[in-house]
């Protein structure tokens, strides 16, 4: 414990109680000065306490009774009292257990959805079982008597658990369940017809190209009203719709919250595409938002957008509307039309509130297209690139021996497969395949 601490004094590079997070401290390497991170663990800690601490010595290191480990322990909960200071006295221990669990449950994400092999990428027991007390993982993570792999997974809990911590005290402080509720009941009584809540049911009936899944056309009513093509099929999805004030126009909506696991992901994307640290708060501010698929193609959809805005404006706790059409950086194919996109701040909240808005046929492209080499449109092939992005840098091939590009290209093909036939309907009888 006395060496790795020396190192984790030496090497500390925290400037102001902030350390950033690398990608390299996911690499296989046992760093001790990058776990100057671990010193901020749950909340800053100043480079002045760690100074002190080593400077004065305390007479812990020639201490046999656990006393050094209680003091650090100590000053780890001190800081989460700090940093949280929404915490009830006394929480400190059981809300870094919730962190360590919560970074455990990105790798069991991560495994599931990309369907790797358990016998090798399941964590190992000792890092699913959590100790009370920070110093007893910080040993973990030092003692070279403790097998590699053990290690690495030790340290990788920590950081990912350090990673989605600011989350946590965004929400708090922010309120923003109580604010988006504010904002849905806003909806209720300016923007839709009928009561709180009422829907009417909406089929589409759509064409989509055999080989691209792209949406060629659509109807409202049956297939039949559709002009028949080459080397395409046909789909159906009910639809629960609203009826709005804007000119009567019909829409799909759901308001959403973007997951912990995604949100930890998304940073990790990020960094990796921008060749800089992971930055949470930053990468992850689009975690509110609000989609609205319209009933109708894009002239219906603008008509929608143009007077949304008018009438958002009229909101108690209005700031201000930015236009954010640009598409996403690994979106797909064929981008230029693909959706409209709107961030809507309110006063007193840190990040906007992301509505999306679809035609219909961006919505089924957004559902369904393929693209070549799986490069299309589609939301679940488009998570499943990032999901693969964030998988290299957590599941590194020099540690595990296993290279996991195959395991994500197989996906990608499930997927593929799954979205040409996902609501593919029998043209004489309308009923699904």
């Amino acid at each position: 414990m006395r060496v790795f601490l020396f190192f984790l004094y030496k090497d500390m590079r925290i400037e102001h109680g902030k350390t950033p997070v690398t990608l390299t401290m996911f690499d296989n390497k046992i760093h001790p000065g990058e776990m100057g991170l671990l010193s901020n663990f749950f909340g800053p800690l100043g480079t002045k306490y760690f100074r002190n601490l080593f400077r004065n010595q305390l007479n812990i290191y020639s201490s046999t009774d656990g006393y050094e480990e209680r003091y650090l322990d100590s000053f780890f909960f001190q800081r989460i009292r700090e940093q949280y200071d929404y915490l009830s006295p006394g929480q400190e221990i059981e809300f870094y257990r919730s962190q360590l669990n919560r970074a455990n449950k990105v790798i069991e994400y991560l495994t599931n959805m990309l369907a790797l092999p358990k016998g090798i990428f399941s964590l190992r027991n000792e890092v699913k079982v959590f100790p009370d007390y920070p110093s007893q993982r910080l040993s973990q993570i030092a003692d070279t008597n403790v097998d590699t792999v053990l290690r690495y997974e030790t340290s990788r809990q920590m950081i990912l658990a350090y990673l989605a911590s600011p989350l946590d005290q965004r929400a708090a402080s922010e309120k923003i369940q109580t604010r988006l509720f504010n904002f849905q009941d806003f909806l209720d009584k300016n923007l839709y017809v009928g009561k709180t809540g009422q829907t009417e049911k909406r089929v589409i009936f759509s064409q989509h190209d055999n080989h691209t899944n792209t949406a060629l056309d659509f109807s409202f009513e049956n297939h039949k009203r559709i002009k028949r093509k080459r080397e395409a099929h046909f789909k159906k999805e009910t639809f629960d719709v609203r009826k709005t004030n804007i000119k009567g126009i019909e829409v799909h909506t759901n308001m959403r919250h973007k997951g912990e696991n995604e949100s930890i992901i998304k940073s990790i994307m990020k960094a990796v595409k921008n060749h800089k640290p992971i930055d949470i708060l930053e990468s992850v501010r689009d975690s509110i938002g609000l989609k609205f698929v319209i009933m109708g193609n894009k002239d219906v959809r603008d008509v929608f957008i143009s007077e949304f805005e008018e009438m958002i404006k009229k909101y108690k706790d209005f700031d201000r509307i930015e236009i954010d059409d640009s598409p996403d950086g690994d979106r797909g194919q064929n981008q230029s039309s693909f959706r409209r996109r709107r961030q809507i701040y309110l006063k007193g909240l840190s990040i906007p509130i992301e509505v999306i808005f679809y035609s219909t046929p961006e919505y089924l492209d957004s559902e369904y297209e393929v693209g070549k080499d799986f490069r299309g449109k589609a939301h679940d092939l488009y998570n499943m690139r990032r999901l693969g992005t964030a998988a290299k840098i957590i599941f590194m091939e020099e540690v595990y021996g296993v290279d996991i590009q195959p395991f994500i290209d197989q996906r990608l093909g499930v997927i593929a497969d799954d979205l040409l036939y996902r609501n593919m309907i029998d043209e004489k009888t309308d009923e699904y395949v």
